[in-house]
C-alpha cells in the first residue's frame, strides 16, 4: 500500500469511528449503562408539635385520714388529755399563729387531746394549714390533722 492509500484508509476510519459515536476507550461503540427510574422520597409527615402537660396543680382541700378519736387511741396509756379548745384567729408576719381564741387549761399547746381549728391560713413549725384545718398532737407530741371532732 501506498502512502496515499494508507491516509485513505485512516482518514476512513477516523470518519468511521467518529459516526459511530466511539471515542477513546469506547472501539466499538458507546457503552449503554441504564438510569435507575425515579423514586418518590416520601412524603413530608410532619411530627406533632410538643404539647405540655399542666403544672402540677396541689388539691387545696383534703380529707386527713385520721380521725381525732383514732389519734387518742395512739396516746401512752394513763396519758392525762389536756381541755384545750382554741380557734387560731390571726397570725404574725412569718405566718406562726399570733392570736387564739378559745378555752385554755393552762398554756402547753402541745398537750394531748389539745383541739386546734385555724381560722386563718397559718403556719406551724414551718407547715403551713388552710382556713378550716382541725389540728391535733400525735403520740409523739408532733401536730397532726384530723378529720373533725368527733
Amino acid at each position: 500500500m501506498n502512502t496515499k492509500q494508507r491516509i485513505m484508509v485512516v482518514l476512513v476510519l477516523a470518519i468511521s469511528l467518529m459516526a459511530s459515536g466511539c471515542g477513546p476507550g469506547q472501539p466499538f461503540g458507546p457503552a449503554f449503562t441504564s438510569t435507575p427510574a425515579f423514586t418518590s422520597t416520601p412524603a413530608f409527615t410532619p411530627t406533632p408539635a410538643f404539647t405540655p402537660t399542666p403544672a402540677f396543680t396541689p388539691k387545696l382541700t383534703f380529707t386527713p385520714p385520721h380521725t381525732y378519736s383514732d389519734v387518742l387511741a395512739t396516746y401512752p396509756s394513763g396519758a392525762s388529755l389536756c381541755k384545750t379548745v382554741a380557734d387560731i384567729t390571726a397570725t404574725g408576719t412569718n405566718g406562726e399563729p399570733s392570736s387564739f381564741d378559745g378555752t385554755f387549761y393552762g398554756f402547753d399547746f402541745k398537750c394531748y387531746g389539745i383541739k386546734l381549728t385555724a381560722k386563718v391560713p397559718i403556719t406551724i413549725g414551718g407547715v403551713s394549714y388552710p382556713v378550716g384545718t382541725m389540728i391535733t398532737v400525735d403520740k409523739d407530741k408532733n401536730y397532726i390533722v384530723v378529720s373533725g371532732w368527733d
